[in-house]
This record gives C-alpha cells, structure tokens and sequence, in this order.
C-alpha cells in the first residue's frame, strides 16, 4: 500500500504490530473486553481506508 500522507504509515504500522494484537490477546483473556476489541477493529478500519483514499488519490495525480 502506497502511502501519500506520512502519517498514515506509522498509524497503520501500529495497529498491525501493537494494538490488534494487543486487544485481541486481552479480549481473549477477558471476555469483557470484547467491545474494546471490537472499537480498536473499527478505528483500524478507519486508518487503512483513509490510507486508500490517500493512496488512490495519489494514483490518479500520479496519472495524470
């Protein structure tokens, strides 16, 4: 994935190496976690598609 905004790297990087596993483990280990989990889920989710965005609106600069 390209990243065009620099900040998006190290967001994306984070959630894949610390935070996912992180509360998946603790969600795990306490079910009570579960929505945490689940809310980590969502704002990962958003990260990645804002890098899409951004990684597909460089594209069509690149293209041009």
């Amino acid at each position: 994935m390209v990243f065009a905004n620099p900040r998006l790297r190290p967001q994306v990087g984070f959630f894949d190496i610390v935070a996912l596993p992180l509360f998946q483990s603790f969600a795990q280990a306490f079910q009570e976690a579960t929505p945490m989990l689940d809310a980590v889920k969502d704002n990962y989710a958003m990260w990645r598609e804002e890098a899409a965005v951004f990684a597909n609106a460089n594209s069509a600069r690149s293209s041009k």
